[in-house]
């Protein structure tokens, strides 16, 4: 059996079991990026957003999903967290 996937390949099987836009293909997309880019081509396109994700995407001290408090009682209340 396999062990866990890592980087690109974790993206891939992420990717393949999300079907978030009904007539995009995510399982046929990821399935043929596994199969036509080479894994230390896809690892090293990762590596390069996993190290620049700040200047990419921006660092902010607050959840950006959360900002209207729908997922709040998903969270660790504060006073807990400082123990």
């Amino acid at each position: 059996t396999r062990g866990a996937y890592t980087k690109s390949d974790a993206i891939l099987g992420i990717t393949a079991e999300l079907n978030p836009i009904p007539f995009l293909p995510m399982k046929s997309v990821a399935t043929l990026g596994q199969i036509v880019v080479p894994r230390i081509l896809r690892d090293a396109v990762y590596d390069g957003v996993a190290n620049n994700r700040y200047s990419i995407m921006g660092k902010r001290d607050v959840c950006r999903i959360d900002a209207d408090g729908e997922f709040d009682d998903r969270f660790v209340d504060e006073k807990l967290a400082e123990y």
